[in-house]
């Protein structure tokens, strides 16, 4: 570790015996609001950074570095670059000063830049850039801008040359929520995407710069604290007690999608879990969550047993540690004072992750970093310009928000003294051992950086082209010796320019490369022409990815030949539930031409999938003729004309499920019937037709009504079983009634 010298062989010695901590003699049979007593009697002192570090175990080959510590930060939360290699740090300095969460509330936090002015990758000052902020949780380097998460705020800095703070503080928009009681469950991120949006965990919002204009879109709600993103601009966040989740494809496919809240539209595949356990192998007893009382929070020996503090995750995108770290994921659990390695594998329409694990001597395994400090508390983790990622470090006693502390955490604060001291905090760069990196910082042109094998780098060209919006670096690109990486980034940087070249998307159409593929297939928006693909997925084995691309791609065209193709597509993986509602997006204005291919072309069998499909297809379909009836007069003549067609279905099944799909669509919000010239024959051929078909009827009522509709006179119907009842009772009746006459 660089600066710390000799001196960390004088500290190992006291380090190991003093902070590992062992289980104590008392019996799991006491008191669980005593627990933490029932270990070895123990303090929770404060170390400097270099007893720190003593403190850390690593991987094997790798290591960490100090970049900053206290005074130059306090309780930093969220970090970017200029540039110039500047740091920005977002410092959260009134988070937890005691259990009760005291004065949490007032403008103490801030936003510190800090720099390294003699380029040996520590950094020698820190200033005041921005401060009068309530915990501040995200922040983003936009050009010459710098864009500031404060709940409920969105904050813009203009960095301007010659100047040590924020000039031109302007509020952008909302951000978050201002309840002081959801510092845990508010929006936090500000990651530009590889697609030229800026998303956050928490939030179902994202943020896209429009000529200089920062405008706001929506998109699928995810995660909650931190996110990240694979090269094709997949999208993987994580929960307190999940330690990843993924969108296994685009989520703009479905987000087009204009029934997408709709009660019937699930959305499989987005914001999944990647990780389907969630242990942690910790090195030091943790008694100090919120939750240790509870069975099966720690293990038996004193240690955190599953997640509880998941918190920023960053997935390597860089060549700086080689190819077999690329793609891996960091997991902070500042709960368990470790960070987590995950590594994510495509597995169909899914990703599952590997869980890598190291030997330990003293616990048998442990995770990627661990330390016997308690107060370690990486709370984040970010990629930087030179590739290295880099460990936000809390250094804070308390990790539990107040609104979630219980009496038995909050004594533990109290006894063991972990609201004191205030004001600290650390800034640690992962590093392989042998490397010698350089410290140097150095501005790339837009060409080298969009070249680079550091996605850091590419997405500061990425930001520089967004902003002048020049093409000049085009012609200089050299498309064939690009990776994949950088292909999907020139690819998605000309579509938002709306300067695609063509020759380029069919020659990544046409790769081997599946990531390029399926990046071809989601930005083509029927720009190639639709004899290509057509014959392209001719040639194809396809997986489930690249139907669920294709299908998507295909129905950008009007082609006649376009809802075929899809639907042959999606034949056969119909029990997929993910990729129903995919195409089920894809058909946007065309499920009528899908329902009736469907049904004429495979003669389909009474499947659950069969009965799914069917029912959703048949409820957008109602939904479109709604959507005019604000606009025309005869539009509720079309929903009867629809109504009418249900009611000629002669296979009890289908008609049965086209009734289903009826019933879904009312689930919209503030729902009203379409009120009908007439009564529709349907009502009498559901009755002549037998149980299943009535019931499902009946349940498909709320679609329509007319004039002198009982329904619509607050009168509910008799269901089958209510009629069943009723002419029991009749023969009951006169049964009875020989003798007790008809007053009883």
């Amino acid at each position: 570790m660089k600066k710390l010298g000799l001196v960390i062989i004088l500290i190992v010695a006291l380090a190991a015996t003093y902070f590992v901590l062992q289980p104590g003699s008392g019996s799991q049979d006491e008191d669980p609001s005593q627990l933490y007593k029932q270990f070895t009697d123990f303090e929770s002192p404060p170390l400097t950074p270099e007893q720190e570090y003593a403190s850390f175990k690593f991987a094997p080959g790798f290591d960490l570095e100090l970049v900053a510590a206290e005074p130059l930060v306090d309780n930093p939360v969220a970090i970017d670059w200029d540039s110039q290699g500047r740091m920005y740090v977002a410092e959260m300095r009134a988070f937890m000063i005691d259990a009760l969460g005291t004065g949490e509330s007032e403008p103490v936090g801030r936003i510190v830049r800090l720099e390294d002015t003699d380029k040996d990758g520590v950094m020698d000052t820190s200033i005041e850039f921005l401060g009068g902020l309530v915990s501040p949780r995200a922040l983003m380097v936009y050009g010459d801008k710098l864009l500031v998460g404060e709940p409920p705020n969105l904050w813009q800095c203009d960095i301007v040359v010659g100047s040590d703070q924020c000039e031109n503080k302007t509020l952008l928009d909302d951000y978050g929520d201002a309840n002081p009681n959801e510092v845990e469950h508010t929006d936090n991120g500000l990651m530009l995407g590889v697609d030229n949006w800026i998303y956050n965990a928490k939030s179902n919002r994202r943020f896209k710069y429009v000529k200089g204009q920062l405008e706001s879109g929506s998109t699928t709600f995810r995660g909650q604290w931190g996110i990240t993103q694979d090269d094709r601009g997949l999208l993987y966040t994580n929960s307190n007690s999940i330690q990843l989740m993924s969108d296994f494809y685009p989520a703009d496919f479905t987000n087009r999608y204009r029934w997408l809240d709709s009660a019937f539209i699930s959305r499989p595949g987005l914001a999944d879990k990647v990780t389907l356990d969630q242990p942690i192998h910790s090195i030091r007893v943790n008694p100090g969550v919120n939750r240790a009382s509870t069975p099966g929070e720690l293990r038996d020996d004193g240690r955190l047993a599953r997640a509880t503090a998941i918190s920023g995750l960053e997935m390597d995108r860089s060549d700086y540690y080689g190819a077999d770290f690329r793609g891996d994921v960091l997991v902070p659990e500042p709960g368990g004072n470790v960070v987590i390695r995950l590594s994510p594998k495509q597995e169909g329409l899914q990703t599952r992750a590997e869980q890598k694990l190291y030997s330990d001597k003293q616990w048998g395994k442990r995770e990627f970093i661990a330390s016997t400090d308690e107060r370690f508390r990486p709370v984040n983790v970010k990629a930087g310009p030179d590739g290295a990622i880099y460990i936000i470090d809390m250094y804070h006693g308390i990790i539990q928000h107040r609104v979630f502390v219980s009496d038995e955490l909050s004594e533990q604060i109290n006894q063991r003294q972990l609201q004191q001291p205030q004001g600290m905090g650390r800034i640690w760069r992962l590093v392989k051992k042998g490397q010698n990196p350089s410290y140097q910082i150095n501005e790339l042109t837009v060409k080298q950086g969009l070249e680079s094998g550091n996605a850091w780098q590419r997405h500061r060209a990425q930001q520089r082209v967004l902003i002048s919006g020049d093409t000049a670096w085009v012609k200089s690109l050299n498309w064939e010796s690009l990776s994949s990486p950088n292909k999907i980034q020139v690819l998605w940087l000309l579509d938002e320019l709306q300067q695609q070249r063509l020759d380029w998307l069919k020659d990544a159409l046409l790769s081997q490369d599946q990531a390029l593929v399926l990046s071809a297939l989601q930005l083509n928006k029927a720009q190639l022409t639709f004899s290509t693909l057509q014959e392209w997925w001719q040639k194809q084995a396809a997986n489930e990815q690249l139907r669920l691309h294709f299908v998507s791609a295909i129905l950008d065209y009007d082609e006649s030949q376009a809802v075929a193709l899809a639907t042959q597509a999606s034949e056969g993986m119909l029990d997929n539930e993910l990729l129903r509602n995919v195409a089920m997006a894809g058909f946007e204005g065309k499920h009528s031409q899908a329902y009736q291919y469907w049904l004429e072309t495979f003669s389909p069998a009474d499947t659950k999938a069969n009965r799914q499909w069917f029912a959703a297809l048949m409820a957008n379909r109602y939904l479109a003729h709604r959507q005019y009836i604000e606009q025309q007069e005869d539009a509720p003549q079309a929903v009867y004309e629809l109504i009418d067609e249900i009611s000629a279905i002669d296979v009890d099944w289908q008609l049965a499920t086209a009734l289903e799909g009826l019933k879904l669509a009312t689930k919209q919000d503030d729902f009203a019937p379409v009120m009908l010239s007439q009564k529709p024959a349907i009502l009498e051929v559901a009755a002549a037709r037998g149980e299943e078909i009535e019931a499902a009827m009946m349940s498909a009522r709320r679609a329509f009504t007319f004039e002198g509709d009982e329904v619509a006179a607050g009168i509910v119907p008799l269901s089958v079983a209510h009629k069943a009842n009723m002419q029991k009772g009749e023969v009951l009746y006169n049964h009875c009634a020989a003798c007790h006459k008809a007053n009883g």
